[in-house]
């Protein structure tokens, strides 16, 4: 988190700029880590010379250095930045905050909007998706999944969505209580469940997707996928056209819940950090150069890309995190 704020005052602002150069330097030019200590350091004299900072952490719940974070925001740095910090309720986490803030500083935010949406979509679900319109003549048995749903979602969007997708795989009521009866407490947990359920041969596709997707400048043209998973490094030749999926629109099947595809407008090409929402599906004007006619996968002339991205800004936080279960 350190190294994160640091680089993002670096690119807002030039005020200490020259003192990162200066640790940028001491590190033999980046081929040696800082000590956490000498960022935390430096941090602190940065927001001291910038003034006047506002930061936001959060899921402050969600750290897996929860200790330590919580320890860095009762230091000094109090004293020369704002923070604006969210979290589930925990009593213990909420305990410790007490001890350096104010009860009037802590606003409980009840979840009930975001419930609300969840249920919303939820309904949605049940009334348009095919698979689970199989419970239509038991409409006791979509009560019970709302249930479910709203009882462990804890507001967390997301987490449900994953969950509806999974129960979708239920073809019989067994099947489905057994499903609800062991859902996944977080969204770390369903994520793991997620990759340990992509068949073995599935594996090495999803995880070259997965890897180029997560650390990729922009996202990817469908085509450009394709081709990737097309290519055997160390073999002769390395690209074998044949390889080729024969349907690249399936390319999402390899990660479910990680990996979708989308029209995406204009020329990609050595753009960098193109801020994609799945929401409005369109690019910010202000990112892409130009836009020209090309041949699309399908073979018809268009000036829009398929694209292929990471469903949901969690997935990619999760898979870069560390964070993974063995």
């Amino acid at each position: 988190m350190l190294r994160s704020l640091l680089c993002q005052i670096y690119q807002l602002t030039e005020k200490g700029q020259s003192k990162l150069q200066q640790l940028y330097v001491s590190c033999d030019h980046g081929r040696q880590q800082p000590e956490t200590q000498t960022l935390a350091t430096l941090l602190i004299d940065t927001l001291s010379e910038i003034g006047n900072t506002k930061i936001v952490i959060d899921a402050l719940d969600e750290s897996k250095t929860q200790d330590d974070l919580l320890g860095w925001l009762a230091s000094p740095v109090q004293n020369y930045a704002s923070f604006l910090l969210t979290s589930r309720k925990e009593e213990d986490l909420e305990s410790i905050i007490l001890g350096w803030t104010k009860p009037a500083d802590i606003v409980s935010i009840r979840k009930l909007a975001v419930d609300d949406d969840i249920r919303a979509v939820v309904r949605s679900c049940f009334a348009q998706d095919l698979e689970l319109q199989r419970w239509q003549s038991m409409p006791n048995v979509y009560d019970d999944i709302e249930e479910a749903l709203m009882t462990k979602a804890n507001g967390v969007f997301r987490w449900a969505i994953c969950q509806l997708d999974a129960l979708k795989k239920c073809l019989d009521r067994p099947s489905l209580e057994q499903a609800l009866s062991s859902l996944p407490k977080t969204l770390d947990e369903t994520y793991d469940r997620i990759l340990e359920e992509i068949p073995n041969y599935y594996r090495p596709q999803a995880v070259r997707l997965l890897q180029f997707l997560t650390f990729a400048e922009r996202p990817l043209r469908l085509e450009e996928a394709v081709d990737m998973l097309a290519v055997s490094l160390g073999a002769t030749p390395a690209f074998v056209e044949r390889d080729r999926m024969p349907n690249p629109n399936e390319i999402a099947r390899f990660c479910p819940n990680f990996i979708k595809i989308a029209n995406g407008p204009g020329n990609m090409a050595g753009q960098k950090d193109i801020s994609y929402n799945p929401l409005k599906r369109k690019y910010s004007s202000s990112m892409i150069s130009d836009t020209h006619e090309d041949e699309s996968i399908q073979g018809k002339k268009s000036n829009t890309y398929v694209i292929v991205h990471l469903t949901h800004f969690s997935g990619r936080e999760y898979l870069a995190s560390g964070r993974i279960s063995k």
